[in-house]
């Protein structure tokens, strides 16, 4: 496995498929989740960095983030989410960052 693997954990398939091709263009390996419960689950030891969304279906981005970072500490989070006032729940969690969506190019 390569030791660029990018975690991609949202319930949205258009949206994992989406950042998957934009990271895979830039040669970074990919493995996507559609929940945060199926992260905890695999509990894949390759994983450098995890881009997870707030809102999804079982537990909220952040609960499953502080919980990954139990397991995993050291692997930086960043947590996505349309809704700003998420922000500081992803930074108590233990995010490194945080992105608004809908995405802004660059």
């Amino acid at each position: 496995m390569s030791n660029k693997l990018v975690a991609i954990v949202d319930d949205e398939a258009c949206i994992r498929n989406i950042l998957a091709t934009m990271f895979k263009a830039r040669g970074f390996d990919t493995v996507s989740y559609h929940s945060g419960e199926q992260l905890l689950a695999e509990n894949h030891p390759d994983i450098k960095v995890i881009l997870m969304d707030t809102n999804m279906p079982g537990r909220q981005g952040y609960e499953i983030c502080a919980k990954y970072l139990v397991l995993r500490p050291g692997v930086p989070v960043i947590g996505m989410s349309a809704i700003p006032d998420n922000e500081g729940r992803w930074k108590v969690s233990g995010s490194r960052e945080f992105i608004d969506k809908p995405f802004k190019p660059l």
